[in-house]
């Protein structure tokens, strides 16, 4: 299910690592996540929207990411199991009456070890 474009032209992301002075990153990592840490994102083209009984679903799919993005993403999420990580997503605000932009949805992930998930076929 897609929803109308002006939507999808404007859903954009925001994670904020809440501490990053605990994190043992490499200093290209650290780089990354002092500019972009709480910055947010459009995820055009790259997010999918589900819509079921009772849930709406929005899937991002990263792999669709430019190159720099995706080596970034990798290299800080083998970390998450030492991050506290809030996520929230949003529609970009484009005119006065749209301002300020409101949460629609959040998480709070809690050093989440990735490397315990099982593998999805």
């Amino acid at each position: 299910m897609q929803p109308q474009s002006w939507v999808s032209e404007r859903f954009k992301a925001i994670g904020i690592v809440v501490n990053p002075q605990e994190q043992n990153l490499g200093r290209a990592e650290r780089r990354l996540l002092e500019t972009y840490n709480g910055q947010p994102i459009l995820t055009r083209p790259q997010h999918r929207f589900y819509r079921g009984d009772g849930y709406f679903e929005v899937d991002v799919d990263a792999h669709d990411f430019n190159y720099i993005a995706r080596k970034g993403l990798v290299g800080v999420s083998t970390h998450a199991c030492n991050m506290i990580l809030d996520f929230g997503f949003v529609l970009e605000g484009q005119e006065d009456n749209e301002l300020p932009e409101q949460i629609l949805g959040c998480v709070r992930l809690c050093k989440v070890d990735l490397r315990q998930a099982p593998w999805l076929s």
